[in-house]
């Protein structure tokens, strides 16, 4: 082997090196963030908007606060990331929903409903997080994961309704009443079996039976929009 042959073998097998550390790194990053998020999600939940601090979660972690910023430049990043990976979820399960159903709307919007009140029964504490709190306020402009934020979810029921229009199986008009009537109608349910709800008394009990609950909210949604 010539001397040149064995210095462009050792180049090769530096550049090759080199790629596979960058992948490493780039793997190990995703690896972080991940962990990151996971942990973020359940501080949130256990102390609020209010009681979660950065540095909490950077003991968490045991990450100085420096390397922590690194990944999120502040908890409403923080916040935005938690959320967009949980709305891609639901966005996820809503699409396979939508992907097996070939009827028409009514029964498109019941396995909307369905599934809408089968991920808050899932993980109530996700849900409202997604749905009902609002995120830390900051001071900085807003960061690249909350620019990049898409209510991707919330686009494939606007989708689901102006098809539905499309079709005729509902009246021509503003497909965002249509969705906020959704959202008012199964949020509404959620809120009234949430572990968090008022109690007003015997005269006015809670419901207990949380399935038939929904299923009943289900059946009267359906006559709504017809």
């Amino acid at each position: 082997m010539t001397i040149n042959s064995t210095k462009a073998t050792k180049a090769n097998e530096k550049d090759n090196n080199t790629k596979k550390t960058r992948a490493r790194s780039a793997e190990d990053k995703q690896k972080q963030m991940q962990r990151i998020i996971n942990y973020g999600r359940e501080l949130f939940h256990e102390h609020g908007v209010s009681g979660f601090s950065m540095r909490q979660l950077g003991r968490k972690l045991e990450m100085s606060s420096s390397n922590l910023y690194n990944y999120v430049d502040n908890k409403r990043e923080l916040w935005y990331a938690i959320v967009k990976q949980d709305f891609d979820h639901f966005a996820g399960e809503l699409t396979s929903v939508l992907a097996e159903l070939s009827g028409n709307f009514s029964e498109i919007l019941d396995k909307l409903v369905e599934q809408y009140f089968a991920f808050a029964s899932e993980d109530y504490q996700r849900f409202r997080m997604m749905h009902l709190l609002s995120p830390p306020v900051s001071e900085k402009s807003a960061g690249p994961i909350e620019i990049s934020y898409r209510p991707i979810a919330a686009t494939l029921i606007i989708d689901s309704v102006k098809q539905a229009m499309k079709d005729g199986d509902l009246p021509d008009g503003n497909p965002l009443h249509y969705i906020h009537l959704f959202n008012a109608v199964a949020l509404g349910a959620v809120l009234t079996t949430s572990p968090i709800n008022s109690q007003y008394g015997e005269d006015f009990p809670s419901i207990e039976d949380h399935g038939a609950f929904f299923q009943f909210v289900r059946k009267q949604f359906q006559k709504l929009v017809k």
